[in-house]
């Protein structure tokens, strides 16, 4: 039953259509969160009981981990809760109340809503599933005042850039306009107050810096080290640095932990290594494994476009695109149909050159790969934009450059996956790491470079339901 009006449970109504039917209370309300993964609770509701009365505390923000652990050592009751997390490979989000509301923040069809309530009957009333471990993953931020002595990997816009919609967003600084997604962050370094990092235009790179302190206000600033300001039009034009201060960047360590702001949020449990199997071998015979991209002029002793010929060859996708530049999706981004399925495969192939001539088993050979493997599959918050954005830029591509992106297929093919990504084929992304540094015959399960490589498939797998693979040398 879904209604506008809350105050009511419609009691009357629903003896009238349904006279057995029974209004499902209690801590089984909380069953809702299961199967999510990597949950942020924006609030946690909690009742203490007090003598005879009931005191009712609402938790926000860092606080949330205290009424979390009210539960276990007070005994205090889950009233409600509200929060957002991973499930079947995409974004959802889930509030739930002990007096048997459940809700989501979503906006769609009748059919898809009569969906999401079977789901959802299925959990709280299945037998099996433990309502006080549900939210045991959830994933609880705490103020720091310092930076960890763990080492940065990647940092990546906010989410609502991606959530409204990339292509609304554009830089300016000194009068010149630049779409958000013709740009890049990147981290340069960190302290133990400060990290710093780079925006890249196509103009030239610009240096900020994350500084926490106890004396502002949030506990943190964002400030512009370069000369000039920019601004950000969201769509009102904004200084950047008041934007990221609203809205923080992510900042990923490489045990998987991650920054938002001066909220450090810690993943404690234990990430496998990444296998063996899950390597490709590929010949680089003639190719410079120090040169990375094959540019507009395609350049054949690229690590880039050998990938690309090696995908041509397999002669199993419908439309291969070279996205190389700044703001990319990936290097290479190749598109697969499945009939039978209904699914439309995106592989987003990354590609890194060799920091030495010769391969062997370098963590820092990874360390910026993994970065642009992570944060760039967040394109899957707006499946729409993958399309928008390559066309775009392959666009701009052929008007100053005379050749286009198109590697296999072309624009027509493009648009037609586009309005079948809408209508009948569900979208999924893999993702693959191309970086000939890497001697297979080197490589570790237990090394520096696996434990890395797994962090970033355990975020690619909790969040988006894609798959991790390396393609390195032999």
């Amino acid at each position: 039953l879904h209604a506008s009006n809350t105050g009511s449970y419609y009691r009357s109504f629903v003896n009238t259509i349904c006279p057995n039917a029974t209004l499902i209370q209690g801590e089984s309300i909380f069953k809702c969160f299961h199967g999510l993964n990597r949950i942020r609770l924006h609030n946690v509701g909690v009742r203490e009981p007090m003598g005879r009365a009931i005191n009712f505390i609402m938790r926000v923000g860092s606080d949330i981990k205290t009424a979390l652990r009210d539960t276990e050592i007070k005994k205090a009751i889950k009233s409600n809760i509200f929060g957002v997390g991973f499930e079947h490979g995409s974004r959802t989000s889930i509030g739930c109340s002990y007096n048997g509301r459940i809700w989501s923040m979503r906006n769609n069809n009748i059919l898809t809503w009569t969906r999401w309530c079977q789901s959802i009957a299925a959990k709280i009333t299945d037998p099996l599933i433990d309502p006080d471990l549900v939210l045991k993953g959830t994933l609880i931020p705490k103020e720091i005042s310092q930076i960890p002595d763990t080492l940065l990997f990647s940092i990546e816009w906010p989410d609502i850039i991606f959530r409204q919609s990339i292509g609304n967003f554009e830089l300016t600084i000194a009068n010149e306009v630049y779409p958000i997604w013709n740009c890049e962050i990147s981290l340069d370094s960190q302290t133990k107050n400060s990290v710093f990092f780079s925006v890249s235009l196509p103009s030239g790179v610009h240096r900020f810096e994350l500084k926490l302190s106890t004396l502002a206000s949030d506990g943190y600033t964002f400030e512009v080290i370069s000369a000039s300001e920019m601004y950000i039009n969201v769509p009102e034009k904004v200084l950047l640095a008041d934007f990221l201060t609203a809205h923080p960047p992510l900042m990923y360590f490489i045990d998987g932990s991650f920054l938002e702001g001066n909220f450090y949020t810690e993943i404690k449990e234990v990430i496998p290594s990444f296998s063996m199997d899950l390597f490709d071998l590929h010949d680089w015979d003639g190719i410079n494994i120090k040169k990375e991209s094959q540019t507009a002029f395609k350049y054949t002793d690229s690590i880039q476009h050998s990938i690309i010929q090696r995908l041509i060859a397999l002669n199993k996708y419908d439309v291969i695109m070279d996205d190389d530049d700044k703001g990319e999706i990936g290097d290479i981004v190749a598109f697969q149909v499945f009939e039978k399925e209904r699914i439309l495969l995106i592989d987003v192939f990354h590609c890194k050159y060799s920091s030495e001539i010769n391969p062997g088993h370098r963590v820092k050979d990874f360390y910026e790969v993994c970065g642009q493997a992570q944060k760039n599959v967040k394109w899957m918050e707006e499946i729409d934009e993958i399309f928008k954005h390559l066309s775009r830029r392959s666009a701009d591509r052929l008007r100053n450059q005379g050749v286009d992106r198109f590697e296999k297929g072309n624009q027509d093919q493009l648009d037609i996956l586009r309005r079948r990504a809408k209508k009948d084929l569900k979208v999924r992304m893999n993702v693959c790491i191309v970086q000939p540094g890497l001697s297979f015959g080197d490589y570790d399960e237990n090394g520096d470079v696996s434990k890395l490589l797994a962090v970033v498939q355990t975020y690619l797998k909790e969040t988006w339901n894609a798959e991790l693979r390396v393609i390195a040398s032999e």
